[in-house]
């Protein structure tokens, strides 16, 4: 089985989503960026170096979103998609045909890889949801939040809560990595969790 990782990028409302080269296998079907794992790599690792040999920028990873296996005629693949925000640089079509950013309700205009139709699946379940916007992680990426969060008292917390915490990435990414980070960062992103549990 080989094991492959992508990343799940929000930018506002909008994920972003890959077409595949033409000449490849499953050409032209649009996916997540990201690759296989190559021998002794994490799969953080794999994804990190993956976004920087396709988009040529540096990815920050977060947790998993959803695991998924799933048989080609070709081959079987274990695909893990991250939670991930892009740190440094500007997407560029180094191996993709294209990119696009879309919204979850645009996810029927695009013809994604068999293996993604799970992972479409669960994002399109969860937009009128709460919690559509933060999918489990919503501290490590305050600043890529997709604004889809209902009216009411809920927007307005999340709201609060997005201007509290930006800028704060980094020392929530280090607590979730197991390091001393401490502070005013994550009492905020504590409360902030603790309301859409």
């Amino acid at each position: 089985m080989t094991q492959v990782v992508a990343a799940l990028i929000w930018s506002g409302d909008k994920f972003m989503i890959c077409q595949r080269p033409a000449h490849k296998t499953r050409g032209l079907l649009w996916e997540f960026v990201g690759g296989k794992v190559e021998p002794g790599e994490t799969k953080e690792a794999a994804l990190i170096r993956e976004c920087r040999e396709e988009l040529a920028v540096t990815v920050s990873v977060g947790g998993v979103f959803l695991e998924v296996t799933h048989s080609y005629p070709d081959l079987t693949i274990h695909l893990t998609l991250f939670h991930a925000s892009i740190a440094e640089g500007t997407p560029q079509k180094l191996e993709h045909n294209d990119i696009r950013w879309i919204t979850v309700d645009e996810i029927p205009q695009y013809e994604f890889c068999p293996a993604d139709q799970v992972i479409l699946a669960k994002l399109r379940s969860r937009e009128d949801s709460a919690d559509t916007a933060f999918f489990g992680v919503p501290c490590a990426f305050s600043a890529d939040y997709p604004p889809r969060i209902k009216k009411g008292r809920i927007r307005e917390e999340a709201a609060q809560a997005a201007r509290h915490l930006t800028g704060c990435g980094p020392k929530y990414l280090e607590l979730l990595n197991g390091s001393p980070a401490g502070g005013e960062c994550f009492t905020g992103a504590a409360q902030f969790c603790s309301n859409f549990a």
